[in-house]
């Protein structure tokens, strides 16, 4: 699913095309449609946005053995070969062995270094190609401009080739009026628990724990009918959306002690969100005694004062 900010630029849709079995395969070329499901199929403007994918340009090598030995580090050594970005890439041998790797970070100086997410679930030998292998069109400004309201729901339609035979996928697009980005990194996570992609191993990511605890935190905003742009993403809102990803990281560890801690420290965070704490000197009236006591009148430091 996408996301558009109403009154923002043209934003890049990306997408990773796979086959029969829900592997990820590269193709050259794919096709793109996107329509307002606002509107009634044949209508008038249903049609905002048709085309062919850019497909990243990303050819390299690598320049030694990778496996998944204990202890293998996650960066590795690449031959030049256009720009290098974070995303998903396409390791494939000679041999035929393939697997979908994800790069987190990339450096140019000396030989070029790709660092993963995650470490490698197979072996491969020197010289093995990486490719880029994602795919983008573009969501255009003109469909929400200011002044739209948010709600609209859109499709994005890719349709593209294998062996022969046309796949089509359907992806969701809505547009909101605020930013829904989270306010943590996976670095953000790492720098408190450095051994924790090893941990994760091939399992999960960091990142994609992180996209889960924003979207449970969002969820539950919604619950309190909270708008996510009213809360200042202090520290606070940090923790609660850190914890909550570790959840997600020791449920796909299966450590069922640490998972339970992770739960516990999240829910208090999140309650120090939406309920605030107590400043001193603040009385409140209690509703049965009409007695006051000191330190007791709440309020939700996280809310934007207006």
């Amino acid at each position: 699913m996408h996301t558009y900010e109403i009154g923002a630029p043209d934003k890049p849709m990306r997408f990773v095309p796979t086959g029969r079995r829900a592997l990820a395969r590269r193709v050259d070329t794919a096709d793109y449609v996107l329509e307002n499901l606002e509107r009634s199929a044949g209508a008038e403007r249903r049609l905002v946005a048709s085309g062919t994918s850019t497909i990243d340009p990303t050819s390299t090598q690598t320049v030694e053995v990778a496996g998944p030995a204990p202890g293998e580090p996650r960066d590795r050594r690449v031959t030049s070969g256009g720009p290098l970005r974070p995303g998903p890439l396409l390791l494939r041998e000679s041999s035929g062995r393939s697997e979908l790797v994800c790069v987190e970070s990339t450096t140019t100086s000396g030989t070029p270094t790709i660092v993963l997410t995650t470490p490698l679930r197979h072996s491969y030998a020197a010289g093995a190609q990486l490719r880029g292998i994602e795919h983008t069109a573009t969501f255009p400004a003109t469909a929400a401009p200011d002044g739209s309201y948010a709600g609209h729901e859109y499709r994005l339609l890719w349709s593209y080739t294998i062996d022969g035979e046309t796949h089509l996928f359907p992806e969701s697009v809505s547009v909101s009026r605020h930013s829904t980005q989270p306010p943590i990194t996976a670095q953000f996570i790492i720098a408190s628990h450095p051994y924790l992609p090893d941990r994760i191993g091939v399992r999960g990511t960091i990142s994609g724990a992180i996209s889960l605890a924003y979207d449970e935190y969002l969820a539950e905003l919604e619950a309190h009918d909270i708008p996510p742009q009213d809360i200042i993403p202090g520290k606070v809102v940090q923790l609660a959306i850190r914890e909550r990803a570790l959840y997600h990281c020791y449920r796909w560890i299966g450590d069922a002690d640490l998972k339970s801690d992770a739960k516990d420290e999240a829910n208090r965070w999140m309650k120090a969100v939406i309920r605030g704490c107590t400043p001193r000197g603040n009385p409140q009236i209690h509703p049965r005694t009409d007695t006051a006591k000191p330190a007791e009148k709440r309020r939700r430091p996280a809310l934007r004062r207006t």
